[in-house]
């Protein structure tokens, strides 16, 4: 059996609840896997922000993979590792794009956003997001580099969006239907999958020895660099297909349920299929 010594962790709809909510159990679980050494990355759409007042945790050994995959951060020090940025050019690309659909278009820069609008759907995305965006008039009054260009739409909308931005911008930048109602464009080199390849090589882990736990299409970058792959039992059909274990949904503490088995082994040995 293989030693798990990494652990990719999604947020929504995976480690948090339906109610984005971080249960006893669950964080009890990931504290307890720290402890023996293994590491743990957050790979989430969210800011650096929102995943700390989500997972309110600060120790050696647990990353961010924040904004989609453009940032890696190391909680212990408090310095991001690894970042990238879009280019003014693809920035203004890619806003153009992204207004052509009629729904709020965001740009981030870290724990900084601005958006276009101020409409219901926006509200109900700085609850359950934890979002304080900037309203601008005009795009070019945010003249600081970002790390992505985001859309807030109906899922449909935005599977028409990711389809056709994959069309019209090729490889220059790396799409992402990052949830049902949310939509990255992020750097070419940027996203869930590079960003944990990255911290594999800094860290000195293998494919082999790193778990992935997912429930959405977002998850599957996360997947294909990852030899045990865990789909919740509440993720799309994608998601399960890819993976070689299932566990529980996120309102029944599924990654817990995982993370507790590795604690049982005593050695980090993934379970069996």
């Amino acid at each position: 059996m293989t030693t798990i010594r990494l652990i990719a962790i999604d947020l929504d709809g995976t480690l948090l609840d339906t109610r984005q909510n971080l249960s006893a159990r669950n964080r009890q679980a990931v504290s307890r896997v720290l402890a023996m050494g293994v590491h743990v990355a957050l790979a989430t759409a969210r800011d650096r922000a929102s995943i700390r007042l989500k997972v309110p945790m600060a120790v050696p050994g647990l990353y961010y993979l924040a904004s989609g995959g453009a940032i890696v951060f190391d909680t212990a020090s408090g310095v991001i590792l690894w970042e990238q940025i879009l280019s003014p050019a693809l920035t203004h690309d890619a806003v153009v794009f992204l207004c052509g659909y009629g729904h709020p278009v965001f740009l981030n820069r870290d724990c900084t956003y601005w958006v276009d609008r101020e409409d219901q759907r926006v509200a109900l995305i700085e609850e359950r997001y934890n979002l304080s965006p900037q309203p601008v008039a005009e795009w070019p009054e945010v003249s600081v580099p970002v790390h992505r260009v985001s859309l807030a739409a109906p899922r449909t909308v935005l599977e028409r969006a990711a389809r056709e931005a994959a069309a019209a911008f090729g490889g220059r930048v790396n799409v992402s239907l990052a949830s049902p109602d949310w939509l990255d464009i992020l750097p070419s080199g940027a996203g869930k999958g590079p960003s944990l390849q990255w911290l594999q090589a800094h860290i000195g882990r293998s494919p082999e020895e790193t778990m992935a736990i997912g429930d959405y299409d977002s998850d599957l970058p996360l997947f294909a660099t990852a030899n045990c792959r865990v789909a919740m039992a509440n993720s799309v059909p994608r998601v399960k297909a890819e993976a070689t274990h299932e566990t529980a949904g996120n309102d029944e503490d599924g990654v817990a349920l995982v993370l507790e088995a590795l604690s049982v082994s005593g050695d980090g040995r993934a379970p069996g299929r």
